[in-house]
């Protein structure tokens, strides 16, 4: 079960229109598997299949927040609980088990661009911030493309019709 304090954060949040979605850590009783539902979900081009089931959880007198479980083939069950009730269950799995395309882009990013380092903390266009970026990377790689890496000169970097912007 989710610990009381995480119970007491995620209503705290809800109540300042912050949704959750989170994985549920720990032991947990699994559900019968004749509650799952074969579900499709359909998202940039790609497809998934899931076998989905979901319940509503009390965790507090006055805080509830949904629960959508995946059946593995295996048999294993991954909870995922949420405070969005408005979305499908298998947009909340999608959602969920599609992160790793952002936690390998992040993971690229840093080491291939050195992302990790700031080079301020001021606030600015995103645009400013593309360019010192693709500045700063062309700098600490000698501004010159090392063989066979793609885009080691930040050159991929430049966001399009910034050229004029730029003048």
């Amino acid at each position: 079960m989710i610990e009381k304090a995480g119970a007491h954060v995620f209503a705290r949040w809800f109540e300042n229109g912050v949704d959750v979605i989170t994985y549920r850590k720990g032991h947990y009783e699994p559900w019968a598997e004749d509650g799952f539902i074969e579900t499709r979900w359909q998202a940039n081009g790609q497809s998934a299949s899931y076998r989905l089931a979901e319940r509503s959880v009390k965790l507090s007198k006055n805080f509830w927040m949904r629960e959508v479980r995946r059946l593995c083939d295996s048999g294993h069950q991954t909870s995922v609980m949420t405070t969005r009730q408005d979305l499908p269950a298998a947009q909340i799995a999608g959602r969920m088990f599609s992160r790793w395309s952002q936690e390998n882009f992040f993971k690229y990013m840093r080491q291939e661009y050195n992302l990790d380092h700031l080079i301020t903390y001021d606030v600015e266009a995103p645009t400013a911030i593309a360019w010192r970026l693709v500045r700063f990377t062309k700098t600490t790689q000698g501004d010159r493309p090392d063989e066979g890496r793609a885009g080691s000169t930040g050159e991929r970097l430049r966001p399009a019709g910034l050229e004029k912007q730029r003048r």
